[in-house]
């Protein structure tokens, strides 16, 4: 029996149900089954990839989600213990130090206002003086 064919009896039911609301419950059925699919596998992703120990690290959030992908069957919170356990966290960076961090942002803030000074002020003379003095351009005037 074909899809479209009549079921015996000739009506248009299937087991005692209409076919229009039938067809309309599958549907229904199927935008739901689809919605809470989509949000289990964002939750599922969300728990590997923001757990404690892969969140901030690329080496491990990406490893995380590869194996997340590739194991379906494994809770957000398995494949982030698997990770953990396994991939070695990254090295923080050289320039992380928060010391050298600080002493640099300073020395830029000192050169962005007015009057700031340092050793740059001593280049930044020089550098008008030889232009001045290949171009004959006059002196501070004022």
């Amino acid at each position: 029996m074909s899809k479209d064919a009549q079921p015996a009896g000739g009506s248009n039911t299937e087991a005692g149900i209409p076919k229009a609301d039938h067809d309309a419950a599958v549907a229904t059925a199927e935008k739901t089954g689809r919605a809470a699919g989509a949000q289990e596998a964002t939750e599922r992703l969300s728990a590997a990839i923001g757990a404690e120990g892969v969140k901030g690290d690329a080496g491990r959030m990406s490893a995380a989600l590869d194996l997340a992908v590739k194991s379906p069957g494994m809770s957000g919170a398995d494949v982030a213990a698997f990770v953990v356990a396994n991939v070695a966290a990254a090295k923080p960076a050289a320039s992380a130090d928060a010391a050298a961090y600080e002493k640099t942002r300073l020395a830029a803030a000192g050169l962005a206002q007015p009057g700031g000074k340092d050793a740059s002020q001593d280049a930044t003379s020089r550098i008008l003086g030889n232009y001045r003095a290949s171009t004959g351009a006059p002196a501070k005037q004022g």
